[in-house]
Formats: C-alpha cells, sequence, structure tokens
C-alpha cells in the first residue's frame, strides 16, 4: 500500500505500518506472548483476534468497509479473504484511477485505524461494537491546531463520483478517531 505518500497523518501512517508487520497488540499477538487476553474477537466474538482477522474477515469489520467505500461511492469490493489489508490493495489499486490510488489509500488507512480504534475502545474502555459509535463520533469537529494536508483535493473531487463535501466529510468523520493518545 502507498502508506507514507497518503494524506493520512503521520500516526495513521505509523499504525498502518506496524499492522502490517504484525506488530499490533492483538489478542493472538499477547497470546504468544503468555500474556492476558480475550478469548475471541471483541468486535464479533466469533473468531481468534489476529490483524488480519480484525482488519479483513471480521464480520464487524466487513460492515464498516462496505458501509464507508458505498459512501465514499467508490465500487470496489470491501476487503473479504485476502491474506492482509495490504494484498487486497494491491489488488483493488489495479481497477482503480491512478488519480484517485491516493485518495483511496488514505480512505482505507483512515478506516483500518478507526476499526482499531474502535477495537481499543471496546477492550479498554467496555464500550460495546456498534456501527452506529462511528456515525456519533462523526459529528465531532477535529481537535484546534490538527490540519491534514490535501494538496489534490481539488484533482480528485472533479473525478465522477467524487465530489469535495463526500471527501471532507469522511476526513471530518475520521478526526474524532485521530485522538493524541497513544498507540
Amino acid at each position: 500500500m502507498e502508506t507514507w505518500k497518503s494524506w493520512a497523518p503521520p500516526r495513521v501512517k505509523f499504525f498502518q505500518w506496524l499492522a502490517n508487520l504484525d506488530r499490533c497488540w492483538t489478542a493472538d499477538r499477547l497470546r504468544r506472548r503468555g500474556l492476558q487476553h480475550h478469548p475471541r474477537c471483541v468486535l464479533c466474538d466469533q473468531e481468534h483476534e489476529t490483524m488480519r482477522h480484525l482488519l479483513v474477515t471480521c464480520p464487524f469489520s466487513r460492515q464498516v468497509w462496505h458501509d464507508t467505500l458505498s459512501w465514499l461511492r467508490l465500487t470496489c469490493r470491501p476487503p473479504d479473504q485476502e491474506a492482509s489489508l495490504n494484498d487486497w490493495w494491491m489488488q483493488t489499486k489495479l481497477d482503480t484511477p491512478k488519480a484517485m490510488r491516493k485518495g483511496l489509500a488514505t480512505a482505507t488507512l483512515l478506516t483500518a485505524w478507526m476499526l482499531w480504534k474502535h477495537r481499543n475502545s471496546c477492550v479498554f474502555d467496555g464500550e460495546r461494537p456498534s456501527t452506529p459509535c462511528f456515525r456519533q463520533r462523526s459529528e465531532r469537529k477535529p481537535p484546534s491546531g490538527f490540519r491534514l494536508e490535501l494538496p489534490a483535493l481539488g484533482r480528485l473531487c472533479r473525478l465522477p463520483g467524487m465530489c469535495t463535501s463526500l471527501v471532507q466529510a469522511f476526513l471530518s468523520f475520521s478526526f474524532s478517531f485521530l485522538s493524541f493518545e497513544p498507540l
């Protein structure tokens, strides 16, 4: 994935880099280290939690991916049975116009970040898995002084199926998950 070239904030890029290396503290990684962990994914309660499951195969995550890609009016299919999110990106990139790839990469990184933050809220704050929580958080404004650079937003928005308000809405939607807390 074009992680480092996307418009996502550095903390989101760093998270994706860790996720690609399977270095995030999922239940699977905690188990391998002999540490206390949840026996199943806290989002779906169906399988053991791994990064692949959390970002690609979890039914909750698949619904979030479907909703996000539909909301952005992107015609690509959501991640499903790929070996990793990066594998899905490599396949999807081929079917995406070149001018839209950076936008899709950014949406992919932000969605994965939102899933991770929601998972952490469920694990550490006792929150229940809920797609409406994403909508509630979307109404919040970004922290003061926080800025996301979008130098090519105008070019992206001239493409069929994309509009400035839609992209800006998604980005503001994502700000609520960009809290200034440690990963």
